[in-house]
């Protein structure tokens, strides 16, 4: 029980439960508990406060994962799929009140699905062309 290793878990417990506690108040508790010299106290309060670097270290890591993963989720649930919004669109086409929805949303339906998409032409590309101003009499020469 009076350990190194004991007396610095008990000095990281209170650091935890406290970590602005002071180094004096600190060895006040400490001589009570452990009857132990400022200079052993201070060897375990600096083992102590690496170690609650450490502990905090991890706690902060622990914490941005949860919040990166919360802000993932709450975009992935927001975000509106091109498959869902075909199918609202859908709806209004079908049960919309007033023709101009209708109308709107067979529109947008169209944009989405391409179905304005203009068909593949073939285009010949003539490598000479002729002149524009007529044939040069000088090149028959």
């Amino acid at each position: 029980m009076n350990n190194p290793k004991f007396r610095q878990n008990w000095i990281l417990d209170e650091l935890k439960i406290n970590p602005t506690i002071g180094f004096s108040y600190l060895f006040s508790k400490y001589l009570e508990k452990f009857s132990k010299s400022e200079v052993t106290f201070s060897k375990d309060w600096n083992k102590a406060n690496e170690a609650l670097k450490q502990y905090q270290f991890l706690i902060n890591s622990a914490k941005l994962e949860q919040s990166i993963e919360t802000e993932k989720e709450a975009i992935k649930r927001n975000i509106l799929t091109k498959l869902h919004a075909m199918e609202i669109l859908t709806d209004i086409a079908i049960k919309g009140e007033k023709d101009t929805d209708r109308r709107n949303a067979i529109e947008t339906l169209a944009k989405l699905d391409g179905w304005n998409a203009p068909t593949k032409q073939e285009l010949n590309i003539l490598t000479e062309q002729p002149p524009i101003f007529g044939s040069n009499p000088l090149d028959k020469v």
